[in-house]
């Protein structure tokens, strides 16, 4: 829980707040699309998209991922975005992918993600499990062979082995596949010695 301070930036898509969670500080980012319900149309954002910084554009992405509703306008400037070819700003708007009606080609998209060799992909792994198509099955079979075979290493995994993203695919394919090689993996990080992993591992472990 955290407690919302003072306001420190606003911005078209977004509130930022000095925040107070628990002993420590931070700052709480407040989206516009879901607090003040504001609509952009996918002419406005296209028409605009190259003479935005890319802070701007990663602002954008990211407040506009928790919309509480997907309209096929929407849906136009999620088309878009997935042909800009960013990684960060796919990461952003992985959440909302889910609710796109062209289901085809949301899962062809987040497939695609998850095969690329790239860290911070736990947003595409949760859009997929989100979306509930087991078609995506293989692809994170694949992923999750590929963070297996890094942790079976000598001398341990690379420094760069991202255990959040490797938590993120597990869990999807335990909540499609159902299986408790899934679960069991997830269960081996509850006891890790990094408190940040240990509590992403319980939290991967509860079901909604």
């Amino acid at each position: 829980m955290f407690q919302r301070g003072k306001l420190i930036r606003e911005s078209e898509w977004m509130r930022v707040y000095e925040c107070q969670y628990e002993s420590q500080k931070g700052m709480h980012h407040e989206s516009k699309f879901l607090t003040d319900r504001i609509r952009v149309s996918a002419d406005s954002i296209i028409g605009r998209w190259s003479e935005l910084s890319f802070e701007e554009k990663n602002e954008f992405a990211n407040a506009f991922a928790v919309k509480p509703e997907v309209t096929p306008e929407d849906e136009r400037i999620l088309n878009f975005l997935m042909e800009q070819g960013d990684f960060y700003i796919w990461m952003g708007i992985a959440p909302l992918l889910p609710s796109h009606r062209d289901r085809d080609r949301a899962l062809a998209f987040l497939e695609e993600r998850v095969r690329q060799r790239h860290a911070d992909k736990a947003n595409f792994f949760q859009a997929l499990e989100l979306m509930g198509d087991k078609r995506a099955i293989p692809a994170l079979r694949a992923a999750y062979d590929a963070y297996k075979a890094e942790l079976a290493t000598p001398n341990g995994p690379p420094k760069s082995f991202d255990y959040f993203d490797y938590l993120a695919c597990c869990r999807a394919l335990w909540i499609l596949e159902s299986s408790a090689e899934y679960k069991d993996a997830i269960q081996a990080l509850v006891q890790n010695g990094d408190p940040r992993i240990s509590a992403s591992a319980r939290q991967a472990l509860r079901i909604k």
